[in-house]
């Protein structure tokens, strides 16, 4: 299997369509990788700038009634992989009279936070909207991990070189798990590099703290469910190609 699966390897990382689908990969999420963190250090420093604007309200308040408290909410550096939901509230703000709660008193479950949304406008997103880094997995790398495996089979069918790996002493499961391995580790070259490259623009820029544990275990995190993300489609790529023909077959499949 291991053989099999680094034979896939070398014949990926020597074609014209993994050169091309990984420049384009890096290039891509270097571009939105730039972007977002220009906004991240846009919306640190409002973070910032609210907590002491809230810090000296708070510290003018003399009688009781009038009292609230803010909680500002720090943006996260993982936010430049996937943004999450739109219009996340950056602060919360709780009174004598006001307790956010997430049931009504009614308990109909709906939510009843008084929060606010004042998150700087940056005009560099408008060239990017609703796009980041996770917006590359989810299109561009499925889209390469299907061209890379769309003729595993089918491809060796033709030139005659499948029935001289199956007239060895390997089972048809190990020539397959060869296969599915040897795709997965091409898709993961583009993708290591994308994240490399993020994590490059990090160290530059000094607006993240990069001996942060929980950083580093959510990118860790990130970059595992994006592994089994991109194996789901190496795998249809795969049964594609045992299904068809010829690779031109496969290709429009």
């Amino acid at each position: 299997m291991w053989h099999i699966a680094r034979r896939e390897l070398l014949h990926n990382l020597l074609s014209l369509r993994f050169a091309l689908g990984t420049a384009l990969v890096v290039l891509l999420m270097g571009v939105i990788g730039y972007v977002l963190l220009i906004d991240f250090e846009v919306r640190q420093q409002a973070h910032l700038s609210a907590v002491e604007q809230h810090r000296e309200s708070l510290a003018d308040s003399k009688v009781y009634s009038r009292l609230s408290v803010t909680v500002d909410f720090p943006p996260s550096p993982l936010s430049m992989f996937a943004q999450g939901i739109d219009e996340l509230p950056t602060h919360l703000t709780v009174s004598a009279y006001s307790v956010p709660t997430l049931v009504n008193p009614q308990n109909k479950g709906t939510l009843t936070t008084r929060s606010g949304g004042d998150r700087p406008y940056n005009p560099l997103l408008r060239l990017f909207s609703r796009i980041d880094l996770a917006f590359v997995v989810r299109l561009i790398l499925s889209l390469l991990a299907l061209l890379l495996v769309f003729d595993n089979y089918s491809g060796e069918r033709e030139r005659g070189t499948l029935p001289m790996v199956l007239a060895c002493p390997v089972r048809r499961l190990e020539v397959l798990a060869g296969k599915l391995f040897g795709g997965l580790l091409t898709v993961a070259v583009p993708l290591v590099a994308g994240f490399l490259v993020v994590l490059l623009l990090w160290s530059l820029s000094g607006a993240t703290r990069l001996d942060d544990t929980g950083l580093w275990l959510g990118v860790l995190l990130l970059f595992c469910i994006s592994l089994v993300y991109l194996l789901a489609f190496v795998a249809l790529g795969t049964w594609m190609s045992l299904r068809v023909s010829d690779s031109s077959s496969g290709l429009m499949a």
